[in-house]
């Protein structure tokens, strides 16, 4: 991977591999997904 000069990656983005040019915005955003209960079932007391 590589990231040139004068790059703005923004919150939250995950850059897996490639060239992220010079003077860009690098943004990824995912629909957003719920898991039903994930918490109930990883902390319960």
């Amino acid at each position: 991977m590589t990231i040139e000069d004068d790059v703005m990656i923004a919150a939250g983005t995950t850059v897996p591999s490639g060239v992220v040019k010079s003077g860009v915005l690098a943004l990824s955003r995912t629909k957003m997904r719920t898991v039903k209960d994930y918490f109930y079932k990883h902390f319960k007391n």
